[in-house]
C-alpha cells in the first residue's frame, strides 16, 4: 500500500481537501469539527506540525469536545510526546464527572491512551495501572446494563473497539 505522499493522486486530493476546509473555516472559525477534519487530512499527508496547530486551535473554541481532545492525544502519542499527551488526558479524566455509560465509555478510552503514555515513558507500572483502571471502568459498565436491553451501549462500546458477538454488531 502506498503511503499518501508518495501517490501522487492522494497527496493532490489531500491538498485540496486542507486548502478547501481552510477556506469554508474562515467563514466559521469556531467550527471544530471542521478544524478537526483538517487535523486529519493534515496527518494524512504527514504534516504532523499543522495538524497539531489546528487540533489545539479547534479546543480552544470547544475545550469539552472529546474527540478532539482524543484526536490530539493519540497524534502526540504517534509523535512520542508522551508529556503534551499526558497533559491532555489529565484535563479529560479528572474533568469526567458524568456517571453514564456514553461518558464512561470515553473514560474507558482515555484509560487506554494513558496506558499507552506511560508505556511510551517507560513508566510500565503506571501503564498498568492505568489499563486495570480501564477494565474495571468497563466492568461498570457492563454491571450497568445487565437486566437492560443494553444493545446501545454494546453498540457504542463496539464504536471504540471490535465488534461483539451480539446480534446488534453483527454476530
Amino acid at each position: 500500500m502506498e503511503s499518501v505522499l508518495t501517490c501522487p493522486c492522494c497527496a493532490l486530493f489531500c491538498a485540496h481537501l486542507v486548502q478547501a476546509f481552510e477556506e469554508a473555516l474562515k467563514m466559521n472559525p469556531s467550527n471544530s469539527a471542521l478544524a478537526s477534519k483538517i487535523g486529519k487530512a493534515l496527518v494524512l499527508t504527514h504534516d504532523y506540525e499543522r495538524a497539531v496547530a489546528y487540533y489545539e486551535a479547534a479546543l480552544t473554541h470547544a475545550p469539552h469536545d472529546t474527540k478532539l481532545r482524543s484526536d490530539l492525544t493519540e497524534l502526540f502519542c504517534k509523535l512520542k510526546k508522551f508529556d503534551d499527551a499526558g497533559r491532555l488526558l489529565d484535563v479529560a479524566l479528572s474533568s469526567n464527572e458524568n456517571q453514564d455509560a456514553a461518558s464512561l465509555i470515553v473514560t474507558v478510552k482515555n484509560l487506554m491512551l494513558l496506558g499507552k503514555v506511560h508505556a511510551g515513558t517507560g513508566n510500565m507500572q503506571e501503564a498498568i495501572k492505568a489499563l486495570q483502571r480501564s477494565a474495571q471502568v468497563q466492568n461498570n459498565i457492563m454491571s450497568m446494563v445487565r437486566g437492560d436491553s443494553g444493545a446501545w451501549v454494546c453498540c457504542l462500546v463496539c464504536q471504540h473497539h471490535a465488534p461483539c458477538a451480539m446480534p446488534c454488531c453483527g454476530g
